[in-house]
């Protein structure tokens, strides 16, 4: 039974690195914040990421709808991811502007704003989409 809830949280991990790449070389042109490192060294950095946020959704998962039986585990993991998101948000517009060195370092700033926001979400949206590949209702 677990098994299900872990490969969820693998394939969805997966999924996200996927999107997450593709969506990072679609920046690479439009915006030079990158700092000359490889796209490989960002998608492993997201991978990891991905893994510790949907393997814990998926602990959290099971725990709550399997061993505790709570009848809206659901809602409570959907209400943390959500919840996860929108801290996310915030972190990132409270946290302090990268120092961009080009010409239109104003709007590099704004790009990486608008890039880590994705990220985020690229996750509990891959973990959504193939949770009903891998958990069934009872």
């Amino acid at each position: 039974m677990f098994k299900n809830y872990f490969f969820l949280g693998l394939t969805s991990a997966i999924l996200a690195t996927i999107v997450g790449v593709v969506f990072t070389f679609g920046y690479i042109d439009l915006a030079n914040f990158f700092d000359g490192k490889p796209v490989w060294y960002f998608a492993l950095l997201f991978f990891a990421k991905s893994i510790l946020f949907t393997l814990s959704a998926s602990i959290i998962y099971f725990v709550l709808n399997c061993i505790a039986k709570i009848k809206f585990a659901d809602f409570i993991v959907s209400f943390l991811f959500a919840l996860v998101c929108l801290v996310s948000v915030f972190v990132i517009l409270k946290s302090e502007d990268p120092k961009f060195v080009t010409d239109n370092a104003n709007d590099n700033s704004f790009a990486y704003k608008a890039y880590a926001f994705a990220m985020f979400d690229f996750i509990a949206i891959s973990w959504y989409a193939l949770k009903s590949l891998f958990i069934r209702p009872e």
